[in-house]
């Protein structure tokens, strides 16, 4: 290897299910790609931790993974506890639905969900912002599976920290009369504080593009608007 090139070593994204038909279909539909996930039919915490994972998992192990992606199967009674075929899998198959779990702790506070934010890319900011712009809807333009799922799972944790973040501010009253969310959507971020007196009013608003510099200068305007 020449001193210039770099090895890259990619994780394959975890699919946790015991039926190889939910696999097949996965592979199918292009949500999966051949070649870049690991088929798990029994999860530990060292398989999901911080990872995007496909597939079911009880909500323990749920907590440790990024999001969790979940195929609905609406199953027939006659349909229970037998391996399923590919035709019956593609029959019963809903569309994807993403979860976010997280483990509520109090001692989180603002700086567990200041680190997830900080935690994002540019790129997974912009895809975020794409979602949204697409009205969480696929359009005909729109049709990898997979980054549909990433970017929906991206926009739903930055939403739920600035909506976390909020709360905290919300409960812990600090000399203020008021903690007003004028708006929390992706092109149109803004708080307004009114104090107690009266005497002041501080408001603060998501300036320029939804983007991780702008996202990051809101949040830490509104922690310093707050101490």
């Amino acid at each position: 290897m020449k001193e210039t090139e770099k090895l890259i070593i990619r994780k394959k994204q975890p699919v946790v299910t015991r039926h190889k038909a939910l696999l097949a279909y996965l592979l199918d539909k292009d949500i999966i790609k051949e070649g870049e996930y690991k088929w798990i039919e029994h999860a530990t915490i060292n398989d999901v931790e911080g990872r995007d994972v496909i597939g079911v998992l009880p909500l323990q192990l749920c907590a440790y993974a990024k999001s969790i992606t979940e195929v609905p199967l609406k199953l027939t009674p006659e349909m229970r506890g037998k391996e399923l075929t590919f035709e019956e899998v593609e029959k019963v198959a809903g569309k994807p639905i993403q979860y976010i779990v997280r483990e509520k702790d109090s001692s989180d506070g603002v700086d567990y969900y200041l680190g997830i934010l900080e935690g994002y890319t540019d790129e997974e900011y912009e895809l975020a912002y794409k979602y949204y712009s697409h009205n969480e809807i696929a359009t005909e333009d729109w049709k990898d599976f997979a980054e549909i799922a990433k970017a929906r799972t991206v926009y739903m944790d930055i939403m739920n920290c600035l909506y976390g973040m909020f709360d905290i501010y919300t409960i812990e009253n600090k000399g203020w009369r008021e903690f007003i969310i004028v708006s929390c959507k992706p092109d149109d971020v803004s708080v307004s504080l009114v104090y107690e007196d009266e005497t002041e009013t501080k408001n603060i608003k998501l300036q320029n593009d939804f983007n991780r510099a702008s996202v990051l200068k809101f949040v830490n305007d509104l922690i310093e608007m707050c101490l």
